[in-house]
């Protein structure tokens, strides 16, 4: 067997080890999980402008079509390339995956999306909040593959003209900024039992109110202090995985496989990696290249 087969041999037996059991979810064209990190800032309702301007180009190439059909071209592989696809929808529909590959690039990176709950910029919500941490902890993967009932729905509120959204970015004049600092009142229970007051920075006071939120959905610092026992649990683990992970690098063995395998789908090996907030895909990605 070639070497290129057993490579995809391997990629194929570890990724379903990874993802046995795990919610897959998205992508998302409505809600507040409808955003991704681009160029620096988030952006929100990506998709959602997306489908709009799809749908809408769509419809201005295809008069009275139904929602059913235009659900089918935004959703079709061979929409993308048809010599029957005007260029205009070519382009809307080359949107539509461009938004979608921006939330894989987001929901993907648990680093990302936990500096951005920290800075306040996502999960300002309860229910967002708690969504978004089962991405962090990887309790969700994130699908891109776009699903025709919720496409569906998406552009039957379009046609019915319940979602105007366009591409086009709103413009949002830049506030006049004030020569001092506002500063906001912050107490404290100090160590002699009386009431401590400092003034801090409003902006500043913000972030860490959001961050204390985020801790307390997600668990401390996204990681739990494990018992003695634990850890070394935890080390021989880790230990095992990679004598294993090393092994395959030199060559495919159905039965070290078979035990790795063992390793990854094993829910006390998921709970102490995820206590230790280490991701186990980093650990087997040298043999999933």
């Amino acid at each position: 067997m070639k070497k290129t087969r057993l490579l995809e041999i391997i990629h194929e037996e570890i990724s379903a080890a990874l993802n046995k059991n795990l919610l897959t979810e998205g992508p998302f064209i409505e809600g507040p999980l409808d955003f991704a990190y681009i160029n620096g800032k988030v952006e929100k309702g990506i998709l959602g402008k997306a489908v709009t301007d799809a749908t809408q180009a769509i419809e201005k190439s295809f008069p009275n079509i139904n929602p059913d059909s235009v659900t089918k071209i935004i959703t079709s592989k061979k929409s993308r390339t048809s010599e029957n696809t005007p260029e205009s929808v070519k382009a809307a529909l080359k949107n539509v995956d461009n938004a979608i590959q921006a939330q894989v690039e987001t929901f993907d990176d648990t680093s990302l999306l936990k500096d951005l709950v920290n800075k306040g910029e996502i999960g300002k919500g309860k229910e967002e909040l708690i969504n978004v941490s089962k991405f962090i902890n990887r309790e969700k993967t994130y699908t891109e593959k776009l699903g025709y009932p919720q496409t569906l729905n998406a552009v039957e509120k379009i046609l019915a003209g319940e979602t105007p959204i366009s591409l086009s970015p709103k413009v949002v004049a830049e506030p006049i900024k004030k020569a001092e600092t506002e500063k906001k009142a912050v107490r404290t229970l100090g160590n002699d039992g009386f009431d401590t007051v400092n003034y801090v920075d409003k902006e500043e006071a913000k972030a860490a109110a959001a961050a204390e939120k985020a801790n307390k959905v997600l668990g401390g610092e996204y990681a739990v202090k494990l018992s003695p026992e634990d850890e070394l649990k935890y080390k021989s683990y880790k230990n095992d995985i990679t004598d294993l992970v090393n092994d395959l690098e030199n060559g495919y063995d159905k039965s070290k496989m078979e035990e790795l395998k063992l390793y990854l789908e094993d829910n006390e090996v998921r709970r102490l990696f995820k206590a230790k907030g280490t991701k186990l895909s980093d650990l087997v990605k040298s043999v999933i290249k």
